[in-house]
């Protein structure tokens, strides 16, 4: 009997050391394979390249590129300028002034039109359309154009240039009026800047001076009434008036007098379709 269980005891040791080698065995090549794969993996593995191969300033220049409008022309039969994608502001803004230099103001105009759709308080392009306006329409309307200008946010110098621009173009144009004593065609170009800037003496003296060269003597004292009665220079105004009423009461004394010298009138008297 003791023999029997020596036997098994026996056995059983044999099989237990031979299941804990072949564990151990197995435990090493599971290790290795598992190293070898993360090897494998690795020496496969390579970065992906970057999307966009280039340098700093290329990478600058794209952005700006990107932020850049394209601006495109009306004209759909014609390749023009206006069809490119321009590099940028700076450019765009460099292309302007020559096309005004030149004088080409239907292109200067088409670009701008377009332009200011994208960017309507771009205030260097406004101040070109405004010259535009000088160029092309009624000086009165293009000097509107101006006082509309200075409603928007802008630089202290572009409101100088504004202002500048302003005082010139009236200016001159009420001095080539008054030369040609055009005193309609003047009282027109006043009035609508005079509601623009009521409080502008030169609008004002002239506007009243336009109404007295008219004769329109009511009309100029509306005008004159902002400014003090005693001023010197209404008081010039008025006395347009003045010499117009002393030169046509002389006028009425002439023609009483050549009348007089004409002698006693003479009654006739017909006989049939005759008159003796």
């Amino acid at each position: 009997m003791n023999k029997w269980i020596g036997l098994l005891l026996l056995s059983l040791s044999v099989s237990l050391a031979l299941n804990l080698y072949l564990l151990s065995d197995f435990s090493k090549q599971t290790g290795f394979d598992t190293a070898k794969d993360k090897t494998n993996h690795l020496q496969q593995y390579t970065p992906p390249e970057p999307l966009i191969n280039q340098t700093v300033s290329e990478q600058i220049t794209e952005q700006t590129n990107q932020t850049t409008p394209v601006i495109y022309s009306d004209t759909r039969n014609e390749k023009t300028y206006l069809n490119q994608a321009m590099p940028n502001r700076l450019e765009l803004l460099v292309q302007a002034n020559l096309w005004l230099r030149d004088k080409n103001f239907l292109t200067l105009g088409a670009f701008l039109q377009n332009y200011l759709k994208q960017y309507p308080q771009d205030m260097d392009f406004l101040l070109l359309e405004a010259k535009v306006k000088v160029e092309t329409t009624l000086l009165s309307d293009a000097i509107a154009h101006y006082y509309d200008l200075l409603r928007n946010p802008m630089t202290a110098l572009q409101k100088s240039e504004i202002e500048t621009q302003i005082e010139q173009l009236s200016k001159n144009t009420i001095e080539q009026l008054t030369r040609n004593y055009s005193w309609d065609i003047l009282a027109m170009f006043v009035e609508p800047l005079l509601q623009l800037e009521p409080n502008n003496r030169l609008y004002i003296l002239t506007l009243a001076m336009a109404y007295a060269e008219l004769a329109q003597e009511g009309l100029m004292e509306n005008v004159l009434a902002s400014l003090d009665f005693d001023d010197p220079d209404a008081q010039r105004v008025r006395q347009i008036i003045v010499e117009q009423q002393m030169a046509q009461t002389n006028d009425e004394v002439e023609t009483g007098d050549v009348t007089t010298h004409l002698g006693r009138a003479i009654p006739l008297k017909q006989y049939g379709d005759q008159y003796v």
